[in-house]
């Protein structure tokens, strides 16, 4: 697997752990691992996932979601910057999304203070569901994603969403789609606003 060099980029180790501060800001925690905040020389700001020994994802996920993501874009799914592969360390770079999750809104750290109304659970809603539209249909290859559910749902400081972590997520045929897999995925995203 060799990454779209156009849109990704190899960071050691060293650079990481500069940008990030020796990974003092966690920011968030997955089924990959820890996720840190950080900011490149030129004022970006990134979020840094790094592979956790206990984790029951592993080499195969990492390289899926590098796979993945360097073949694709669409303003609704999380931009990857680069990865780290050195030292023993995997660790995928992706542009930091400062909102939270969709989960932190509806039942975590911002649900008391969220500015998540019906309104905007609508629009996000809408921008999740383009972004999965996206994959299934626009994007090339297609991709199901497989992990759709509120922590992968990411939101900017304008509360618009963008759908993450790809590690589990398959590249389709062209002829494998159909209204069954979409339809599926579509309610999945409208059921997470009600529950």
């Amino acid at each position: 697997m060799v990454p779209n060099n156009v849109r990704t980029r190899s960071f050691s180790i060293e650079e990481l752990r500069t940008v990030t501060q020796n990974f003092s800001q966690e920011i968030g925690k997955g089924g990959f691992g820890t996720v840190f905040y950080g900011k490149l020389l030129d004022g970006k700001e990134i979020a840094v996932k790094a592979l956790s020994s206990s984790s029951k994802q592993g080499v195969l996920e990492f390289l899926n979601e590098i796979d993945l993501l360097s073949r694709v874009s669409h303003k609704n799914l999380v931009w990857l910057l680069g990865y780290c592969n050195s030292s023993k360390e995997l660790m995928l770079v992706y542009e930091y999304v400062g909102g939270g999750s969709l989960r932190d809104h509806l039942h975590g750290s911002l649900a008391n203070s969220s500015a998540l109304d019906w309104k905007a659970r609508i629009r996000v809603a809408l921008d999740a569901a383009e972004g999965l539209e996206f994959m299934h249909s626009r994007s090339r290859p297609k991709i199901i994603h497989r992990d759709v559910k509120r922590s992968n749902i990411l939101l900017d400081l304008n509360m618009r969403a963008k759908i993450a972590d790809f590690g589990l997520s398959k590249i389709l045929q062209d002829d494998w789609i159909s209204h069954v897999t979409t339809t599926t995925a579509y309610s999945k995203i409208i059921v997470t606003f009600l529950d």
